[in-house]
């Protein structure tokens, strides 16, 4: 299956809690804050607000990233919106990431 990388932003007035709900829907439908590197033979943390994971395609990707956010915007207090990219996910190079 392909790899697809994910950037949600979460607009005002979102708080901590939202983006902690955010990372636990995310993971639901396949997407990590991490990614793996082959070359390295270990995982790196992804920079705030990137997801990676698998997907049949590129509009399944799409749709598994709303249903998570639609999903964070439903158990907020506060509703907000959100902006989403999705993008191919390999290949992929790296500086600076920390490994996990």
């Amino acid at each position: 299956m392909p790899y697809f990388t994910v950037r949600m932003e979460l607009h005002d007035p979102a708080v901590g809690t939202d983006y902690t709900n955010l990372h636990n829907e995310m993971m639901k439908v396949g997407f990590l804050r991490k990614i793996y590197s082959v070359t390295e033979s270990k995982w790196f943390h992804l920079p705030t607000a990137l997801y990676h994971g698998e997907s049949t395609n590129m509009s399944d990707a799409r749709t598994k990233a709303m249903t998570a956010g639609s999903a964070v915007v439903k158990l907020s207090k506060n509703p907000f919106t959100f902006e989403l990219v999705v993008m191919d996910g390999i290949p992929w190079t790296h500086y600076g990431l920390k490994p996990v």
